[in-house]
């Protein structure tokens, strides 16, 4: 396994100098890939269109390797806990690895996070957590699909969302564009299987057209009520390549509870 040399534990306000794959993340992005630019002539829309559309998103992967800092601000109520995350971006043949840590804080243990991607399977998550905060990270755990909507570092990003894992699903239906925040959007319904243990039902995602990046999220539970929102910040170019400005993730099932990371990209819109 990819190993990462641990954050800085004494610099709480890092923030990213570069994106990888994500956010793909994010997701972070982990979001990670899925600003490469999407270009279509026409809008078809339907199941097959969708499939398409989930093929292009999830199968480019990065050109290079890259690496960069953050932070990942946790609010509750009125208390925002901030912790540092150290990621990178590795490419390896047909398959390519989005890693994040961060040290945790006084309250919140250290927890470790590598997502495998391929242009052949759903990602896999490789993931580690200390038992209690100050302690060495433990053993690690491989998940699969279905069982990693799991809180990373007690924020509102569960793993499977720094993977964007709906994207993987195979019941993808493209709805009609529609302009979404100002912007020209593809409009995607990720629907998960009938035999799917995961905790979202259906994730309806707004793309942006230029850039190809999801600019907002909503995901539904097993009644259809909303689970949570995530909205890309700015998005713009730098160096001639798409970046994001911020993404956060609102828990609807509580008040006043999300999550954010920032980046120091100067983007221009």
């Amino acid at each position: 396994m990819i190993a990462l040399s641990r954050p800085d534990r004494g610099n709480p306000t890092l923030v990213f100098t570069a994106v990888g794959r994500m956010i793909a993340g994010i997701f972070i992005v982990v979001i990670l890939g899925l600003g490469m630019a999407c270009a279509f002539a026409e809008e078809p829309v339907g199941p097959e269109a969708g499939h398409d559309l989930a093929v292009q998103l999830t199968s480019r992967r990065p050109e290079q390797n890259s690496s960069w800092r953050g932070t990942l601000k946790i609010t509750r109520s009125e208390e925002t806990v901030s912790l540092p995350v150290e990621c990178k971006t590795v490419v390896e043949g047909d398959n390519w690895f989005v890693l994040y840590e961060t040290p945790g804080s006084a309250a919140i243990p250290a927890e470790k996070l590598v997502v495998e991607f391929s242009t052949n399977h759903p990602p896999v998550y490789h993931y580690q957590q200390a038992p209690e905060p100050g302690a060495a990270l433990g053993a690690t755990n491989t998940l699969h699909a279905g069982q990693a909507d799991i809180a990373f570092a007690g924020s509102d990003f569960w793993l499977s969302d720094l993977a964007f894992e709906f994207f993987h699903w195979p019941d993808q239906y493209r709805r009609k564009g529609i302009v979404r925040r100002t912007r020209p959007c593809f409009v995607m319904e990720s629907n998960r299987s009938k035999d799917s243990k995961t905790v979202y039902s259906r994730v309806v995602t707004w793309i942006e057209r230029e850039s190809g990046m999801p600019l907002e999220a909503r995901a539904f539970g097993e009644h259809q009520d909303v689970i949570k929102d995530f909205e890309l910040g700015s998005v713009g170019k730098v160096n001639g390549r798409y970046q994001v400005k911020s993404i956060k993730m609102y828990d609807r099932r509580t008040d006043g509870r999300h999550s954010f990371i920032d980046f120091d990209f100067n983007v221009q819109k």
